[in-house]
């Protein structure tokens, strides 16, 4: 205590000391702050780890602070950073039966591509890739296409032999065939020579034998599902009686070719071109 002067004296000053505090401040990335608070000197501030949402195009990991957290001695800031990670997508092709073409993961801003697939053609119809059912665009998130295609109607050649003549006619699938039938029996049994007689027969014939068209040689479909080739049978009839050597004695006979050998049919009955009867 400092008293009264008496005599020589020494007086010591002596403190009392605080402990300083600094402002330590974090902030996120984008500048806001995180925390802000005071920190005795020497302390060692800390924050919670923060968190980055992830984006359409990046998800983000926290990869520590713009420089190292030490031990406070004045004013600071520290700033969070991030890892960022390019997201991938899963991108799906499909055909148009909803069958999978390809399925697998892009990168963000990718274009994605897949091999132009194709479609078997049916009897009906042929088919080409028309594309995909939406424009291919960069990759921004999970998306699906589905192929389209675009259709021609299959045509088939229909031909009809009769005799050394062919009248053929190309017509689209599905057309009946009764629509082409009339048309091309006239046309060819006309072109080789045929008449119709009184009973509405198609009929030609020569010094010896009369023929008359019965119809083709299988039989015709409703409707044209392929290509096809049909051939004209005929009945032949002699025009006036013949006779078979001692074999026929009266009557008509028919002269039958059957795997390039003449037979005479009369009554019911084959005989050979010899005369003898035959099984």
């Amino acid at each position: 205590e400092v008293v009264k002067v008496t005599g020589t004296a020494t007086y010591t000053a002596t403190y009392t000391s605080t402990l300083r505090k600094y402002t330590i401040t974090f902030l996120d990335e984008d500048g806001s702050v995180l925390l802000s608070q005071q920190w005795n000197y020497g302390a060692t501030p800390t924050c919670d780890e923060p968190f980055k949402p992830a984006t359409a195009q990046y998800t983000y990991a926290f990869a520590g602070w713009d420089s190292e957290v030490v031990k406070v001695t004045g004013t600071a800031t520290y700033t969070a950073t991030y890892t960022s990670t390019l997201r991938k997508y899963t991108i799906t092709f499909l055909d148009d039966d909803g069958s999978v073409l390809s399925s697998q993961q892009w990168n963000y801003g990718a274009t994605p591509t897949c091999d132009e697939p194709s479609k078997p053609a049916t009897a009906q119809y042929t088919y080409t890739f028309a594309g995909w059912d939406a424009e291919i665009v960069k990759v921004t998130g999970n998306a699906t296409y589905t192929a389209t295609y675009s259709s021609v109607l299959n045509k088939y050649t229909i031909t009809f032999i009769v005799g050394q003549v062919e009248y053929s006619a190309t017509v689209d699938y599905n057309t009946s065939m009764n629509d082409i039938i009339e048309g091309a029996l006239a046309e060819a049994l006309l072109q080789y020579g045929f008449s119709v007689n009184t009973a509405g027969q198609y009929q030609i014939s020569d010094e010896n034998y009369i023929y008359t068209f019965t119809g083709w040689d299988k039989e015709l479909p409703e409707k044209v599902t392929e290509d096809a080739i049909y051939t004209a049978t005929y009945i032949t009839t002699p025009v006036k009686p013949t006779s078979l050597n001692e074999v026929e004695q009266s009557g008509v006979a028919t002269k039958v070719m059957i795997d390039g050998h003449i037979f005479i049919l009369r009554d019911g009955v084959m005989y050979n071109a010899q005369g003898a009867r035959v099984e």
